[in-house]
């Protein structure tokens, strides 16, 4: 990672930009942190470019890990998993959530963005609201994690990084509980209202 780093950042700039996004959707579509994918964003572009590049990448990594898990494993899971199930029902719940759920899911530093990806093409929730709703969820960290970035000197610096030690973590460590809490919530008032009395 640092090897490829080192060569981005010897790009011109439109070639770090283009090559920052690419490795960005690819890295957090395999599960690398979005967090830390924020930071090299941060590093290795002008901050007026990086805070929305490192939006919209988060944002299409979600639309297109959706797409891929809605139209080629949703099926498959339906088949495999119970339709009374808990897992199933968490599901259909969360659907009934909407772009609200997205914006409180990515808000929550309890769900890992790479994961949440995938499991949200197992709802209803349509890909626009995913998309729309990963942006909005995920602008205080990407803005906290990019300008952290911008400030850092080196591979090491990045590896290191942690937000909940940077400036502005504590805060945002408060909001993503708050809104976890928020979630949890919700889901529990759906799941109540939609199951109290069937079987």
């Amino acid at each position: 990672m640092e090897d490829l780093i080192g060569t981005i950042s010897a790009l011109s700039i439109w070639s770090r930009v283009f090559w920052t996004a690419l490795v960005f959707c690819l890295a957090n579509a395999a599960f690398f942190p979005a967090t830390i994918l924020s930071v090299v964003c941060g590093f290795l572009l002008p901050l007026h470019l990086a805070i929305p590049i490192a939006m919209v990448c988060r944002s299409l990594t979600a639309l297109g890990c959706s797409f891929l898990s809605r139209y080629f494993f949703r099926t498959r899971w339906q088949g495999w998993s119970n339709p009374r199930g808990p897992a199933a029902r968490t599901f259909e719940v969360m659907s009934l959530e909407g772009i609200k759920g997205v914006i409180l899911l990515r808000l929550s530093p309890a769900f890992p963005s790479g994961p949440s990806n995938y499991l949200l093409g197992l709802t209803t929730i349509p890909l626009p609201s995913i998309f729309a709703g990963t942006m909005l969820g995920t602008f205080p960290n990407t803005l906290l994690c990019t300008l952290a970035g911008a400030g850092l000197g080196s591979w090491a610096e990045i590896r290191g990084f942690r937000w909940a030690d940077s400036e502005g973590g504590f805060l945002l460590l408060g909001l993503g509980v708050g809104a976890t809490l928020v979630l949890i919530w919700q889901v529990r008032r759906r799941w109540v209202e939609r199951f109290a009395h069937k079987p």
